[in-house]
């Protein structure tokens, strides 16, 4: 006969299940803060009450700003509440090497973000009116360097656990694949309220992409590769085209 579980010890996901409901009311709340008080704008307000003047400690700082705010919102908040309230591991989300087989066809081929964020920028260029994001780092490689790290870790890691991991991938352990990806599908879409008519497409578009490849791969660390990709390659070619280095067609 099998003992019972010590008082106080965590139990496994297999034993205390997290529901769809305990999923929403921490992720809902998290995201509607976020996609709200957690922008850079908002960042830039703070600053400029805190008597901040400088453009460029304000262009970086509003940035910093929405990088901070989206790591502890999107990722150390849930993923405390996961593991030390809720006493699950974090696998039962995606963060786990998952389907290995599909992730790495799917590393294998992430480039082609590269190439077809290349051929975007220039036939559309009206992205460079938004990115990068801060100005200020097109001044020296090293500070345009830094920034693409801590946009990739800061921002997207956060991004891709919190919407492909903890909200999809979780409501699909009781709800049908489909229904967790249409719902975060609507949710990122609706977030992207303050970006450009072609990223708000886009983010439709790719929501349902992005969401087959996490249900299939079991993981959202291979599209958060992908995700960072394209941001990285937006940036980069947007600065290009701003600098003069490539032209529009």
């Amino acid at each position: 006969m099998e003992s019972e579980p010590a008082v106080g010890q965590a139990l496994t996901a297999a034993e205390k299940p997290v529901t769809p409901g305990m999923i929403l009311k921490v992720s809902l709340p998290l995201v509607a803060i976020f996609a709200t008080l957690g922008q850079n704008f908002v960042g830039r307000f703070l600053l400029s009450l805190a008597g901040v003047t400088n453009p460029t400690t304000l262009d970086i700082g509003e940035n910093l700003y929405e990088f901070s705010c989206t790591f502890v919102l999107l990722l150390v908040i849930p993923w405390w509440i996961a593991t030390k309230k809720w006493g699950v591991k974090l696998a039962i989300f995606g963060t786990q090497r998952g389907n290995w087989r599909i992730g790495k066809i799917l590393l294998i081929i992430s480039p082609i973000a590269i190439v077809v964020m290349y051929f975007a920028i220039i036939l559309f260029p009206t992205l460079d009116q938004t990115y990068p994001m801060s100005r200020s780092v097109l001044t020296s490689p090293g500070w345009f360097v830094a920034y693409e790290a801590l946009y990739g870790l800061l921002y997207y890691i956060p991004y891709e656990f919190h919407f492909r991991g903890f909200l999809q991938l979780g409501l699909s352990n009781k709800w049908k694949p489909i229904w967790a990806i249409l719902l975060v599908t609507a949710v990122t879409t609706v977030i992207h309220w303050d970006k450009p008519t072609a990223e708000i497409t886009g983010a439709f578009a790719v929501g349902f992409f992005f969401g087959y490849l996490a249900y299939k791969a079991k993981s959202w660390t291979y599209i958060w590769w992908i995700h960072f990709l394209i941001g990285m390659s937006t940036d980069i070619f947007c600065a290009l085209l701003l600098l003069g280095v490539i032209t529009a067609i």
